[in-house]
């Protein structure tokens, strides 16, 4: 019996009653421990357990984490750290691995979120009979690590029970242990917590308003750290762009963000995060590139489709509408998930149009219902300018798809059809999603600031895409019907030069431009390109003041300077490119002058067989042909990695004599570029009805940042005997653009 009662002394009143000895014990509550051994046992218990935790983190099946990240000892250190303290800010409520369902066989096995919805593909149909196997068996559903040693009778595959099981991916909470445990962002050993707050209130403030793809209440630093190093890298790797603290952290995030997003797929990894880290690059990528060949927007953005229908992004998920902490973020991870499928159409359809592509997205139940996806609870108001893109892009890729379903063509594009009746049908649905859009459904937000970036985006947009469609009515009206060159011309000169001074006096102003995503300046350049190729002699009727044409291009050009943060910013390519040109086309008579008469006949003569000749002459492999004399088609033939090929149906390809000046073959490529056929066509490059569009045009280099490819001939080949010809002065030659980009040297 334990004594009581005596905390003045013993003995207690319990022993003086029974007459007993009294030993009484004074209580440690609240008392230090004197004795020092009992904070190296606790100590030393603490570090087995973290042992045992590394171990059962290290050993459980692991396909499916998290890329970006770089293995690190269990142990504290600096970068642990840092991983810690940034997974220590706010962040939403987290999220239950399973969700309560309203399902009556609540036993049943979960499905990864990458299988078919159902069995009537051989894929469903496996996966259906390993889980009801499993649930037959009934074997445990908990994880099973990995055994140390390697096992010959270790199941892999169809094999495993586990192979169609969630993995550690889709169990939120054990992803974001593991990644503060055991792997770490690279990123954050030379780039502090406070310094990626700042990168992505940069990127909230500036650049998500561009893509619409992230909330900034949910998408917290914590959040994303903990579910994809690969997309934090990203956020901070297009924020440091515009962080002047550290000029040179940009470059080291940039080469890291490149890294990561080849890393990734080579493990296996896969999560709606690494698509909207593949969707960032495909917006803002990490750098220009000095070769098209070596540009991967095309590729990453193909990557993040590929990876987002592996994910079943576009098959609709049922919302809970439940009024719980746990019940609304789970509708906010199935919005979340919508709407990055929603840019991905939206990026696949225009980056497909910018190329010359074929689209890979259809329309599924996802994207023909956008506007029922406004409605949700959980939304913000960006998504009202995400489901406005989408909307458009349905329309304008109707249209193209239409203009190129012929098949009369080797590219499909439409020739016996009235293209005055349709591109006005066209032009009556972009001018209605204008109304809607504008008028009908406003952004819901009192912001004025919001509400003015709005209205401009969708105002440039609705520009752009005007021209884009005209230029089809265009180059048909030049080709074949004379009569509506007058009605196409006034629409192609008003959408392009609507775009331009947009471009000008809205979005620069307003700051937007310098955070625009690269495809911005391709779609500001091509409208400045647009004009430039009406200046012809054909159009000099239309045309009342050509020096207005060339100021406006003047002053694109210097506000694309303007907004670029350093050379290699995409507006500053694009900025060098006009004034190359603006210089080529003022100094265009006084060059003309010193050209002799020889080779102005030889350049005529040029035009003259470039004119009459067909797709069958160009491609029939006559080597007389890429190897004449005359200063012509021998400065276009075909082009590969060790200079022009004079005949390409012979394997390996009959090469072409290299020029002997040094000074002509530093400016071959610029020469192809702008060769005196480029002007002939106003479609959208990658658009003509020949070969060269498979080549020639606009592209990007990393995100955008390109300039215009050369073509393997003159771009387009002159369409038809009904084109126009223009005079000789009108030309941007050869020797005028050399000693022109001379000049900006």
């Amino acid at each position: 019996m334990k004594c009581v009662g005596a905390e003045q002394g013993p003995p207690c009143k319990r022993c003086i009653a029974g007459n007993h000895e009294c030993i009484f014990e004074e209580s440690n509550r609240g008392k230090r421990s004197t004795n020092p051994r009992k904070h190296e046992l606790l100590t030393r218990s603490l570090k087995k357990m973290e042992k045992t935790l590394d171990t059962v983190l290290k050993s459980i099946g692991n396909p499916s984490m998290v890329s970006g990240m770089v293995s690190r000892s269990p142990s504290p250190t600096s970068q642990a750290a840092q991983t810690q303290a940034l997974l220590a800010t706010p962040s939403p409520p987290p999220q239950s691995a399973y969700p309560p369902s309203s399902s009556a066989n609540a036993s049943a096995s979960p499905k990864l979120h990458c299988l078919p919805d159902n069995s009537l593909n051989p894929l469903g149909l496996l996966a259906e009979a390993s889980l009801a196997n499993r649930r037959a068996q009934g074997i445990s559903s908990s994880f099973s690590a990995r055994p140390a040693d390697p096992d010959p009778d270790h199941k892999l595959g169809v094999a495993s029970d586990n192979y169609f099981r969630p993995g550690p991916m889709t169990i939120l909470p054990l992803r974001r242990l593991y990644i503060e445990r055991q792997i770490q962002p690279e990123m954050l050993s030379f780039v502090s917590t406070e310094q990626v707050v700042a990168l992505f209130d940069i990127f909230f403030d500036h650049l998500n308003v561009h893509c619409e793809l992230f909330d900034r209440e949910f998408h917290t630093p914590s959040l994303v750290c903990s579910r994809s190093p690969f997309l934090l890298t990203t956020i901070c790797a297009i924020s440091s762009k515009f962080y002047t603290q550290r000029p040179e952290l940009h470059q080291q995030l940039a080469e890291l963000a490149q890294k990561l997003a080849f890393s990734v797929p080579a493990k296996g990894y896969k999560s709606l995060e690494i698509v909207q880290a593949y969707l960032l690059l495909t917006l803002w990528g990490c750098g220009a590139v000095e070769r098209y060949e070596y540009d991967k927007t095309w590729l990453l953005l193909g990557m993040a489709i590929r990876m987002a229908t592996d994910l079943n992004l576009h098959r609709k998920t049922t919302m809970t509408r439940q009024d719980t902490p746990e019940g609304r973020a789970r509708d906010k991870e199935v919005h979340n998930r919508e709407r990055t499928w929603l840019l991905c159409f939206a990026l696949d359809r225009s980056v497909s149009s910018q190329m010359g592509k074929p689209h890979s997205i259809k329309e599924d139940f996802v994207i023909r219902n956008a506007l029922q996806w406004l409605k949700s609870p959980v939304g913000q108001p960006g998504d009202t300018a995400l489901a406005a893109c989408v909307e458009l892009q349905r329309i304008v890729s109707r249209s193209l798809d239409f203009l190129y379903s012929g098949t009369n063509t080797p590219s499909g594009l439409q020739t016996d059809c009235d293209y005055l009746i349709i591109i006005k049908t066209i032009e009556t649905q972009i001018l209605a999603w204008q109304h809607e859009w504008t008028t009908t459904r406003p952004l819901p937000t009192s912001d004025q600031v919001i509400l003015s970036q709005f209205q401009t985006a969708m105002k440039f947009y609705f520009h752009y895409y005007m021209l884009v469609v005209n230029s089809f009515g265009l180059q048909n009206a030049m080709e074949r019907s004379a009569v509506d060159i007058g009605h196409f011309f006034s629409r192609c000169y008003t959408s392009a030069t609507a775009v331009a001074i947009v471009a000008r006096d809205e979005l620069a102003p307003m700051g937007m431009l310098k955070y625009s995503p690269d495809s911005h300046f391709v779609y500001i350049s091509y409208a400045v390109l647009s004009l430039l190729k009406l200046i012809r002699s054909e159009f000099q009727q239309f045309i009342e003041n050509e020096q207005n044409i060339i100021d406006l291009v003047k002053d694109v050009a210097n506000v694309l300077a303007d907004v670029a943060v350093n050379s290699h910013h995409a507006p500053a390519l694009y900025s060098t490119f006009l004034r190359a040109l603006i210089t080529a086309r003022t100094d265009s008579p006084q060059e003309s002058e010193e050209v002799s008469s020889g080779d102005q006949s030889d350049n005529m003569s040029h035009g003259d067989m470039a004119n009459n000749m067909n797709n069958s002459a160009l491609f029939g492999g006559n080597p007389a042909m890429g190897m004449n004399g005359v200063n012509g088609m021998s400065d276009y033939s075909f082009a590969s990695e060790m200079g022009p090929v004079a005949d390409i149906s012979t394997f390996p390809p009959t090469m072409a004599d290299m020029p002997s000046s040094d000074e002509h073959m530093g400016m071959l490529s610029m020469e192809n570029i702008l060769s005196n056929g480029f002007w002939d066509s106003v479609l959208v490059p990658g658009y003509s009805d020949t070969m060269e569009g498979l080549s020639g045009g606009f592209v990007f280099g990393a995100g955008g940042s390109g300039l215009i490819t050369p073509g393997w001939l003159p771009s387009p080949i002159p369409s038809g005997q009904n084109t126009p010809m223009r005079q000789s002065t009108m030309d941007f030659t050869q020797h005028n653009l050399v000693s022109a980009f001379q000049q900006r040297k």
